[in-house]
């Protein structure tokens, strides 16, 4: 028995033993520029032995007592290796990857600011937040959360987003993609209408607040937001996303990064197509997005052969609606005066609104009706005279307090926040005559090359084709007088109706048009003298031209538009416009932009700074289609 005891108590210490002498291993594994967290990084200590990272980037594994050797790797990476010794308990250990020279090469044309190099302010936002938390919203609308800045989708239509950094908006707000500015060139504007589907191919964002990294001379006074896109250096991958939303919201995806194939190529491409009819009356939206992303590796060089675009169209809704379409009480409320002025101010602007179509046509209104409108109008008049609220002219005196705080409430109230007062129904169908329709096709042409071990240099020709417009009305229409509809609507039936009765359309929808064709190189070189000093410096050549005239859309049944007015002006001696005729206005607009920078950079352990020096030239030339030629002979 006594030797049964022994034996047994040695093997429980023999198996304490066994137990202490396990180590368990975990960490975290990071992109070393970027901070994003890299998800299927492999962690190996032995053939075929260890982890796989998680959503996270996390890795844990256990291992016997011991000395190891850890190597660390993912597609796109510079693989690390690290010796570690195991002697129970808990090691913590995290890696910070850094990209292989090809993305490297992106990084440093696109300006990204690196933690501890760059003295800018900054935030990123890795591809792991853009699939969790993007979903169907715009890009801007994932930077929320980022400090500094406010997105807004501003009137609720699909691509009307805007971005605010530090309190200055997208005029000031340089964005640019693998290194290529995207500000309009004459307003400095980003439409993302027109990159909707560019959350898909997204690697990594980064906002810099403030001045930041860029060279480039863009408008960065607000900060500059960097967008990079995944390449050859990405994880092979095949993706399909269907997404079901409210409102008959539908959106289909699919997308396929081949990564690094043996002989040097990558392949990326993705197509998106989306459809819905928009949470906010009349705001519908369908657009489709393609891109193509075609990289070759030869020694030194690399060359990037890429192109994208998102034809689509959009209903929308101006930013600000009255109160009074959403709460009638309310905007009653806030009127400092009485009931009785109030009910005759109201009574009022609905009579001079009746009274101005009576003039306006007078063919068609009973004789009757407009007796007794004037004379409606005329005792109201004459009791706000009385109250000191109109002139002798029957004119406001707004100089009057009482008006800051009046909100007219007519034929209008409670209609909630999905109200669209650009929405109206023609022939039984619903018409929003507030519409944005946009294809810009943009092309690029990369070359990277390392001459040597020190030197880089990178060249970008680029291309950017823009078409498209924004739809509104132009011309006289009737306001909307029934009583359970808002005030603030256009009655588009009754205008149409109008429009075949005369012939010649009184009211009809126009279109803005915003065209662009433009094109540019940027060309920058990098040396690194030492471990301490960097040298770099480039050229960004851009050529610009921007054609804006109104033309006629849509005649709504008439069979002409006249376009009335001392400052209209139409290429058309009877002024009789037909569909597609341009009018009102019809210009160029021509850019040539130059720059040049140089830059020197220096990094301690502990010190980082840098020294840039960069000038710029821009030129802006007008040529007006409508203005009269003058001809000399002789």
């Amino acid at each position: 028995m006594l030797r049964f005891i022994f034996t047994f108590f040695a093997l429980g210490l023999f198996s304490l033993a066994c137990f202490a002498q396990k180590t368990t291993i975990k960490g975290q594994v990071i992109d070393a520029s970027t901070s994003e967290t890299l998800l299927g990084a492999n962690i190996l200590y032995g053939e075929g032995k260890g982890a796989v990272t998680d959503l996270d980037g996390n890795y844990s594994f256990e291992v016997d007592n011991g000395s190891y050797t850890l190597t660390v790797s993912y597609i796109g990476y510079q693989s690390q290796t690290q010796v570690v010794e195991a002697n129970g308990g808990t090691v913590q250990l995290d890696f910070k990857l850094s990209s292989d020279q090809i993305f490297d090469d992106v990084v440093v044309v696109a300006d990204i600011a690196r933690e501890r190099e760059t003295p800018v302010a900054f935030s990123n936002v890795p591809t792991v937040k853009l699939n969790e938390e993007l979903a169907a919203q715009e890009l801007p609308m994932v930077l929320n959360s980022t400090p500094g800045v406010y997105a807004t989708n501003t009137g609720g239509g699909d691509g009307d987003a805007r971005i605010s950094i530090r309190g200055f908006n997208q005029r000031n707000v340089a964005v640019l993609l693998d290194g290529i500015p995207v500000n309009d060139m004459e307003n400095g504007w980003v439409y993302w209408s027109n990159w909707f589907g560019l959350g898909l191919v997204t690697k990594t964002m980064q906002v810099q607040r403030g001045l930041g990294a860029s060279k480039l001379a863009i408008p960065s006074v607000g900060g500059t937001i960097n967008i990079i896109t995944k390449g050859i250096e990405s994880k092979r991958s095949l993706k399909f996303k269907q997404e079901v939303g409210n409102n008959g919201y539908l959106r289909s995806t699919l997308g396929f990064n081949s990564g690094r194939f043996g002989n040097g190529w990558g392949i990326s491409a993705a197509t998106s197509y989306k459809r819905g009819n928009g949470w906010v009356d009349g705001n519908f939206t369908e657009g489709l997005f393609y891109y193509l992303r075609v990289d070759k590796e030869l020694g030194n060089h690399f060359l990037t052969l890429s192109g994208f675009g998102a034809p689509q169209e959009h209903g929308q809704r101006s930013f600000k609606v009255p109160i009074s379409a959403i709460d009638t009480e309310y905007a009653k409320d806030l009127f400092a005066g009485t009931d009785e002025e109030y009910n005759l101010i109201s009574d009022k602007i609905r009579l001079d609104e009746r009274w101005s179509e009576i003039t306006a046509f007078p063919a068609g209104t009973d004789p009757e009706v407009a007796a007794q409108v004037e004379s409606d109008l005329n005792n109201v008049n004459e009791q706000l005279r009385g109250k000191g609220l109109v002139n002798e002219e029957n004119y406001f005196d707004e100089s009057n307090s009482i008006f800051s705080s009046y909100i007219s409430t007519n034929n209008s109230g409670n209609f909630g926040l999905r109200h669209n007062q650009h929405v109206n129904e023609v022939n039984g169908e619903l018409l929003n005559t507030r519409q944005n329709y946009y294809h810009k096709p943009q092309f690029s042409f990369r070359h990277s090359w390392n001459v040597s071990p020190k030197l880089f240099w990178s060249n970008i020709a680029y291309l950017s084709i823009g078409n498209g417009g924004g739809v509104g009305t132009d011309g006289t229409f009737f306001r909307v007088s029934d009583p359970v509809k808002p005030a603030d609507q256009l009655d588009i039936q009754r205008t149409y109706d109008a429009n075949v009765a005369e012939g010649e359309s009184i009211g009809i929808l126009r279109a803005s048009i915003n065209n662009h064709f433009w094109y540019g190189l940027l060309s920058t070189a990098r040396y690194d003298l030492n471990k301490l000093w960097t040298l770099s410096g480039g050229i960004d050549l851009r050529s610009y031209k921007g054609d804006h005239y109104r033309e006629v859309r849509d005649l709504l049944g008439g069979s002409y538009f006249i376009s009335k007015g001392e400052n209209r002006r139409v290429n058309s001696s009877t002024h009789q416009l037909g569909e597609g005729d341009a009018y009102d206005y019809n210009y160029s607009g021509f850019v040539r932009w130059g720059g040049a920078f140089g830059l020197v950079e220096l990094k301690l352990d502990n010190i980082s700074a840098f020294l840039n020096l960069s000038g710029s030239y821009v030129g802006y030339r007008l040529e007006d289609y409508f203005k009269p030629k003058i001809i000399e002979l002789g």
